[in-house]
């Protein structure tokens, strides 16, 4: 049995990171290169050219993995223990990892709960404590509940070190627990017990502030961290905090926090931050000094003065995440604004939805995507209410696009499929379709053939939506997946519904995005609590499940692990699993009409390309026309 070095470990890391910033960069050059028309076929050999890397990536990984990794992660033949050596090797490159915002869940947290077990067993507080602290900060990319819980109880775990703090003489652990303390009550929302949140997260902020206090003039931290930076958003969160119901017997520290948190925002209240502008105002208005329309103009006042209007203006075609105070902005004051308009008749609404697509489609497309795309998921959700159906769709759709360009083509080409065949049914055999917008016979069927065709294709667009919460790793197919990420990715049915349940009209198609994963027999596939048997829309469900297994299974663009297939060599695998995965008199329709199967592959081929074309490049001309 080979050894595996510390050396051997370094170089697999620095490997895998190399080839996770081509990938960013395959994707950064076909978002924003803008092409002629005539200049198209490059394109297409540029995109080919990136499909060929990760397919070649993904097998060369997965050796790697399995001879660098998976020794220390899998118990019996061919396990690997760590020594100190080998240990402080792995945590060296995660760490390295953090520092250049470089994220897969196999490297990092997989390893980190071996390494917290390792390092608890040797006595080794230091090492354990940075063991804690990364795998809740890389735990963080991962949007599933229970880890998001996990994430919390890391971050708990290393605060529980705060009373050895003083003896700790090594400053980068003693930063950990710092940062634990902070980025503690970022994610207590996740303690269990619901109705005392408010009271824990103000305790939890009321010990940051406290040690961050005694902490800002030590010496240590002059070349290290901006303790006075970091203490000043603390105090922004606890103002923030004592505006919210329930607060209203806050400490009396914290009051005396607040008092002369205001005093101090009164003096400088012509160049106050998003945040301390917000809570200024906003606690102007609570104390009666200024009514509720007069704050609501006070913030559009704000809104339209701050500097990424003039980076909107000057047409720059984005801008950088590190724009700190827009970041704060923007999920502070648009659900204000939007209420503000609703209330009193603003006539800003119609700017303010032209900025929300403007800003949510600009944010950088590498770094720190994961926890970007789950920001942007989430502050979306809550203004999705003050659009009607047809807008809620566009910034969907815009939004998946200038985040996942893949899975915005598969969905669009879901939905071609979908509407294609469903079209020849309603023609051929209209009785299939009954059920369907509570419609009872054949004849009504065709006489609403558009509106069925208009909620299928609506259904289809939306099945893959709780994508946008998946982790950038798993979304981009350099490797087989862990048992922790296909977890994760079979709930993504269940995070699709986050939309529906922010905007009433969206929920239609719930039983499509929680469906489209199910067996016919539902006996199989996922989430296993739904029965989608039973289901009023069950053959809504079918349909789009097919058509979402013949776009995958033959799209060798964007599904770069998958081997070669066309529609035919599909619809044969569906044949053999009729009646078990697949409904029988779908699969049997499709393959009764050699004119529809001709359609299929005409959209998973030709339309394909153009559609991949199309897609990148509209995003691309849209750029290059705002300059």
């Amino acid at each position: 049995m080979q050894e595996i070095s510390a050396e051997q470990i370094r170089k697999f890391y620095k490997k895998c990171k190399e080839i996770i910033r081509k990938q960013d960069h395959y994707e950064s050059i076909l978002y924003f290169l803008y092409m002629k028309p005539e200049q198209k076929e490059k394109w297409f050999l540029l995109l080919k050219e990136k499909c060929q890397f990760q397919r070649a990536v993904f097998e060369s990984n997965n050796k790697d993995i399995n001879e660098n990794i998976m020794p220390f992660l899998t118990e019996g033949e061919g396990h690997r223990d760590f020594n100190d050596e080998l240990a402080d090797t792995f945590l060296d490159e995660i760490i390295k990892m953090a520092r250049q915002m470089i994220f897969d869940s196999l490297l990092t947290v997989e390893i980190l709960k071996k390494l917290v077990v390792y390092y608890t067993e040797q006595n080794n507080r230091e090492k354990q404590i940075l063991s804690y602290f990364y795998l809740g900060y890389f735990d963080g990319y991962i949007n599933d509940p229970q880890i998001r819980q996990e994430v919390y109880q890391c971050y708990q775990k290393v605060v529980s070190y705060r009373n050895q703090y003083e003896e700790i003489t090594d400053t980068h652990v003693k930063k950990a627990i710092l940062a634990a303390l902070f980025n503690r009550s970022n994610w207590d929302t996740e303690v269990s017990c619901k109705k005392n949140y408010n009271t824990i997260h103000m305790s939890h902020l009321m010990e940051a502030y406290e040690v961050y206090q005694r902490e800002k003039d030590n010496e240590i931290w002059k070349e290290n961290i901006s303790i006075p930076m970091v203490l000043e958003y603390i105090k922004d969160e606890i103002c923030y905090e004592l505006l919210k119901p329930g607060n209203e017997r806050a400490a009396e520290t914290a009051r005396e926090i607040e008092t002369q948190y205001y005093q101090e925002k009164e003096k400088i209240k012509e160049r106050l931050s998003a945040r301390e502008y917000y809570n200024y105002w906003k606690h102007k208005q609570r104390q009666g000094e200024i009514g509720e329309k007069d704050y609501f103009e006070k913030l559009y006042e704000y809104y339209c003065q701050e500097l990424w209007k003039k980076i909107k203006n000057e047409k720059s075609g984005g801008y950088n995440y590190n724009y700190n105070n827009m970041v704060q902005m923007m999920p502070l004051f648009l659900p204000e604004l939007f209420d503000g308009a609703k209330k009193y008749d603003f006539p800003w609404i119609e700017a303010l939805k032209e900025d929300v697509e403007w800003y949510y489609t600009s944010f950088p497309r590498t770094g720190n995507k994961a926890y970007v795309d789950r920001t942007i998921v989430y502050e979306i959700m809550e203004l999705l209410p003050h659009y009607n159906q047809d807008e809620a769709m566009e910034l969907y759709e815009s939004v998946l696009l200038s985040r996942q360009g893949s899975t915005e083509i598969h969905v669009r080409d879901v939905a071609k499929l979908a509407v294609e065949v469903a079209g020849r049914i309603i023609d051929k055999k209209p009785e299939y379709m009954i059920g369907i917008l509570g419609i009872q016979t054949p004849e009504e069927v065709q006489k609403r053939k558009k509106g069925v065709l208009t909620f299928l294709r609506k259904g289809a667009l939306h099945h893959d939506r709780g994508k946008l919460l998946m982790s950038t790793t798993i979304n981009m197919q350099l490797r087989k997946l862990t048992d922790q990420e296909f977890a994760t990715i079979k709930k993504h049915p269940e995070y699709g519904l986050k939309g529906a349940e922010s905007y009433q009209s969206l929920k239609k198609y719930n039983n499509i995005i929680l469906g489209h994963h199910k067996f016919y027999n539902g006996k199989g596939g996922y989430p296993e609590a739904f029965d989608n048997r039973k289901c009023k829309d069950k053959f809504a469900i079918d349909l789009i499940t097919i058509c979402d297994c013949l776009d995958a299974a033959t799209d060798n663009l964007g599904r770069n692990y998958m081997n070669d297939k066309n529609v035919r060599m599909v619809l044969v695998e569906m044949e053999k699993e009729k009646g078990i995965k697949y409904s029988p008199e779908i699969v049997d329709f499709i393959l009764a009409d050699e004119n529809l199967i001709q359609s299929l592959e005409y959209i998973t081929t030709k339309e394909r390309e153009e559609a991949y074309y199309q897609t990148y490049h509209r995003f691309a001309e849209r750029k290059i026309k705002e300059k």
